[in-house]
């Protein structure tokens, strides 16, 4: 006989944490959260396994212990799972915030480059000297 798994609120959570948005401070909680389970579950299957169960201990009891037993194996291995996702979520939103700060300067790069071409062409004609003439090379020789 099998048995479907049951969804949980934190499975749902772990899930959701696979997903793109995400968030790293989201992430970081549900490892704290699936290590508190996993250790719990953990601690539910040692005291079965060691007997500190009464004595009256049936079958439902040994299947809560072999449930809590996998559902122990399983956390832990998805708290390694979330770790990796964390640090690629960590990378994103690291990539998002520079990206944000390029475009901020690439705008005000923009702006200043309008506002220096703006001041350019209205100084052109004083800036525009040329060598050709004889006021040039007059200027160059009595300056020197």
């Amino acid at each position: 006989m099998s048995r479907k798994h049951e969804s949980t609120p934190l499975d749902d959570r772990l899930a959701a944490a696979f997903t793109d948005g995400a968030t790293s401070d989201t992430v970081a909680a549900l490892i704290q959260e699936a290590e508190s389970a996993a250790r719990a579950a953990g601690d539910a299957a040692e005291q079965a396994r060691t007997g500190a169960l009464p004595a009256t201990a049936d079958a439902a009891t040994a299947r809560r212990e072999m449930e809590n037993t996998v559902r122990h194996e399983r956390l832990q291995a998805v708290v390694s799972r979330l770790r990796e996702r964390l640090t690629q979520v960590q990378a994103a939103e690291e990539d998002d915030r520079r990206r944000a700060a390029y475009e901020e300067a690439r705008a005000e790069r923009d702006e200043l480059a309008a506002e220096l071409a703006r001041v350019s062409t209205r100084r052109s004609p004083r800036s525009s000297l040329t060598c050709s003439g004889a006021s040039a090379p007059a200027t160059i020789a009595s300056s020197t």
